[in-house]
């Protein structure tokens, strides 16, 4: 379950919140998209399933789903994951086990909205088109991924450039 969370949020950049108000009629397999309701501005956009998410998902919801819904405390049998409540501090306790089983620093599900719009902008993709995807009403909420960005363009024409501080001189 928490793998089909995680990718989910990877690869739609929704929030935890969002994820867990999913119907299952929100999905889609064979268009590969999921009705999104915005918990932030509380509209309506579409997400884009890629095709190894479609896959996980249609593995779930084909076969496990049933076995692994939490329908006590509130749970509903129409959400994808059968609670709303939950399903952030589960999630947010399996990631953190996980990193203190790899000596990493602790991460929250948040990470994974954050790493889904800063990969689309380190590959190329418009600003525009990624506060869409997010759900952002103001493109001033998206750049923060931009700064991101710089440091890392700033780093690569330290290294690269002759006149770069940074860069290696046997090179």
């Amino acid at each position: 379950k928490a793998h089909v969370v995680s990718e989910l949020m990877y690869s739609t950049g929704m929030r935890i919140s969002e994820i867990a108000a999913i119907k299952v009629s929100d999905i889609d397999l064979s268009l590969r998209t999921v009705v999104v309701h915005d918990s932030k501005t509380n509209k309506e956009r579409t997400a884009f399933l890629n095709e190894y998410t479609c896959n996980v998902l249609s593995i779930y919801m084909n076969e496990f789903r049933e076995r692994v819904l939490w329908l006590h405390n509130g749970g509903d049998s129409s959400l994808l994951f059968g609670c709303k409540r939950n399903l952030k501090t589960w999630l947010n306790s399996v990631l953190s086990e996980a990193c203190r089983e790899m000596g990493r620093e602790k991460v929250t599900s948040h990470i994974f909205r954050h790493t889904f719009a800063y990969h689309l902008l380190r590959a190329g993709c418009d600003i525009r088109k990624i506060q869409k995807f997010l759900g952002h009403e103001r493109l001033n909420t998206t750049q923060v991924y931009t700064k991101v960005d710089t440091e890392a363009l700033r780093n690569v024409l330290d290294r690269y450039h002759p006149r770069g501080s940074k860069r290696d001189s046997k090179k």
